[in-house]
């Protein structure tokens, strides 16, 4: 099947604070998104990568996008972010080529999805529409208490530390990853 990949790199990166977005970091000498592109350009079937960028990012993200040395056949497109992850997903989405299959929606920030994986996720969409990557919940997970910071520190303006409301049980609990794979029709409808 005929895959695009949709790589969103127009996030602002605000949980890691710092500099320079995640993206554009070195990790072994390399920017993370050229890692990203790298993995994500050498599945069996893509044929094009579209990158999500601000605008002002375009030129570095070329260049970075360029040291992932993608095989021969794979096409690098631009398109630009949105307001929301959800809107940079969507702007990338329009982009595909029409005659894509299945399409893969990766952070930018994710370079090394286990490509195994991400066949086995290529195969269930394919089949049913749509998966994800994802590994079960091993830390504990507690639930806060909800309560009225001001009668629970006994002044207003002063916070309260957070309380336990429970534990919740990991059964059954997952952490998505990405990519995320879905039929490029389904996707778009």
């Amino acid at each position: 099947m005929t895959k695009s990949v949709i790589i969103c790199a127009a996030g602002s990166s605000t949980r890691m604070g710092g500099k320079v977005r995640k993206p554009y970091l070195k990790l072994r000498g390399k920017p993370i998104l050229a890692w990203t592109v790298g993995a994500l350009s050498k599945l069996s079937g893509v044929t094009e990568i579209i990158i999500v960028t601000r605008p002002d990012d375009r030129k570095r993200a070329r260049a970075m996008a360029k040291l992932a040395k993608m095989p021969k056949g794979v096409k690098l497109r631009f398109t630009d972010g949105g307001a929301r992850r959800q809107d940079s997903v969507y702007n990338g989405l329009k982009a595909t080529a029409a005659e894509t299959e299945l399409v893969l929606i990766q952070d930018a920030a994710r370079p090394f999805p286990p490509a195994e994986a991400m066949e086995k996720a290529c195969e269930t969409a394919a089949e049913l529409g749509g998966a994800i990557l994802a590994c079960r919940v091993k830390d504990t997970v507690k639930r806060e208490l909800q309560v009225n910071e001001a009668t629970c520190s006994g002044q207003t303006g002063m916070s309260a530390p957070p309380r336990i409301e429970t534990t919740i049980p990991r059964a059954g609990l997952w952490l998505a990853q990405t990519p995320q794979v879905f039929r490029r029709e389904m996707i778009i409808a």
